[in-house]
């Protein structure tokens, strides 16, 4: 899913894709996202969590465990 984040464009992908994309279970992502509501990679869109793609790589590039 593409999006319009002021004037740059932002990737945007639900929990579903990024569970796969990134090989990690889905319920996992989704509480992992849920606890880290308030974080700039956490999108929410009525009741739907996403995640901003490359906010999100960048947060795992300085951590190792989610």
């Amino acid at each position: 899913i593409a999006a319009m984040d002021g004037r740059k464009h932002v990737t945007v992908g639900d929990i579903k894709e990024a569970a796969e994309y990134y090989n990690v279970a889905e319920t996992k992502l989704r509480e992992f996202a849920m606890s880290n509501r308030t974080k700039p990679f956490v999108l929410k869109a009525g009741g739907r969590l996403l995640l901003k793609r490359k906010v999100f790589e960048a947060f795992l590039d300085q951590n190792n465990v989610i």
